[in-house]
């Protein structure tokens, strides 16, 4: 996230992520990376970050995502019925990634 030591996120950070199901934009095939498409990952200053409450542990989300979320034949059969993939939809995958910070000193 930046280049900055983990020192930058306090210890037991919690981060969650709501972004839509990627198995829905995957490319069809496999496919060589577009030269011009290459991008440089931003630098990101978690000082700056204002922390929102987390949705994780809001049980009234995770039950309306999990309601919301495609069987797998309903995903073959949106997939194979369209020339492109779906950019958007109702199906969100959360993923939860927590900071664990250790220092070791070696003398």
């Amino acid at each position: 996230m930046s280049r900055h030591s983990p020192g930058e996120f306090p210890d037991g950070t919690i981060v969650t992520l709501l972004v839509e199901d990627p198995k829905l934009t995957r490319p069809q095939r496999k496919t060589k990376p577009n030269e011009s498409g290459h991008s440089i990952a931003k630098t990101l200053n978690v000082n700056d970050l204002h922390l929102p409450l987390n949705l994780f542990w809001d049980f009234e989300i995770r039950k309306t995502v999990l309601e919301k979320k495609i069987s797998e034949a309903d995903l073959q059969k949106k997939r194979s019925s369209q020339l492109n993939p779906v950019k958007t939809s109702e199906a969100k995958v959360f993923f939860y990634i927590s900071v664990l910070v250790w220092w070791s000193t070696v003398q």
